[in-house]
């Protein structure tokens, strides 16, 4: 069974993991600069830019996954990351009305 995702063998995997290490790293810097309200805004806003990726890549995998058992584990946790997005939206949403 061949790996989905961000791995070796991926076309472009090792770019993207990169890339996805970079702006990780990026954001934990300003993370750190960051304090009171500033900081938890850009922390949610970090959680909902995650949660979307992971949706957006998982979505897609989906599609592409064959074997039964890995494609149940995965359309168990997409709505799993769904929900999560949800709630930091909505926790989004009540910081900026503070």
């Amino acid at each position: 069974m061949g790996r989905v995702g961000v791995h070796r063998g991926t076309p472009g995997g090792s770019e993207a993991a990169r890339l996805a290490m970079t702006k990780f790293k990026a954001s934990q810097d300003k993370l750190r600069t960051l304090t009171g309200a500033a900081l938890s805004r850009e922390f949610v806003q970090t959680v909902i830019d995650d949660h979307q990726m992971v949706i957006d890549r998982t979505s897609h995998a989906l599609a592409r996954i064959d074997d039964p058992e890995v494609k149940g584990l995965v359309g168990k946790l997409l709505p799993v990351f769904k929900r999560h997005l949800a709630e930091a939206q909505r926790r989004q949403d009540r910081l900026s009305k503070s």
